[in-house]
């Protein structure tokens, strides 16, 4: 998939299988984790619908349609990602969803969508 990310990473974690995404999406998760020069995990990518509800995603989540993934950047707090990102690839990161222990970040289509969970 790529030189830093396995299609295993983004796979649901209900165990169905699905692990597809965005093309775009493994692409700026390669460039924010040379930007950070550090490991970054997947806390969540591909869901499945029927997972999606169980976790109490968005109806409309981009989880599901493989545009979406919860990381986590290695030593750096979720804030301080989300601050750097909306500074270095607000154009690129669709949405951005900060939350207490990760950062959401998507390649959503449309308008641009900002949260704090």
């Amino acid at each position: 998939m790529s030189e830093y990310f396995k299609p295993e990473e983004f796979e649901c974690h209900c165990g169905c299988g699905e692990k597809d995404v965005n093309p775009k999406l493994v692409e700026l998760l390669n460039r924010i984790r040379e930007s950070f020069d550090k490991p970054i995990t997947i806390m969540s990518g591909r869901r499945c619908k029927a997972h999606n509800t169980k976790v109490g995603g968005a109806k409309e989540s981009q989880h599901v349609l493989g545009n979406a993934a919860d990381i986590q950047v290695k030593g750096v707090e979720p804030d301080d990602v989300q601050e750097y990102l909306m500074k270095h690839f607000d154009d690129d990161c669709k949405g951005l969803g900060r939350y207490r222990s990760f950062t959401h970040i998507d390649v959503r289509e449309g308008k641009i969508a900002r949260w704090n969970g």
